[in-house]
């Protein structure tokens, strides 16, 4: 790596190819990539599974109690409300995949500071945004039935 080197050239290189904006009039609108969405089942628990030392077969029975491998029983509460709707805080991508995804065109990119942003009245909550970020930053409100 050469610091003396004297180059108009950006030191990684420049991009080429198209932005977001121009890519939907060049590639084309009907793509969808491969995600996962989330059952309601799935979005009542905050991250049931995802931190237990058993996974997705330490499972909750019909009488609201969680079996674990010894026979024991632990009993958790029916919570209204969980700290699983708090904003998490969206890493505002390049070329953002929720953007790309919605069907109803409610998440749009500020060309002026690249902020992306969900139009909360145009979402119907179909969830696609939550699909295809990587990040799953967009959040699926159950109560709202919109992201």
């Amino acid at each position: 790596w050469n610091v003396r080197k004297t180059s108009n050239k950006a030191i990684h290189g420049v991009y080429e190819g198209v932005t977001i904006f121009e890519a939907p009039a060049k590639i084309g609108l009907n793509q969808q990539a491969v995600g996962y969405v989330p059952t309601d089942e799935e979005w009542r628990f905050p991250n049931f599974g995802e931190d237990t030392a058993h996974g997705r077969e330490f499972t909750q029975s019909r009488e609201g109690t969680f079996g674990g491998d010894n026979g024991t029983k632990s009993v958790l509460p029916e919570h209204k409300v969980w700290f699983f709707y708090l904003q998490r805080i969206c890493n505002h991508c390049t070329y953002p995949g929720c953007l790309a995804a919605c069907p109803r065109k409610a998440i749009y990119k500020r060309q002026e500071d690249g902020i992306v942003l969900i139009d909360q009245s145009r979402c119907r909550g179909y969830k696609k945004c939550v699909e295809q970020c990587p990040y799953k930053k967009p959040m699926f409100r159950g109560t709202t039935r919109i992201s």
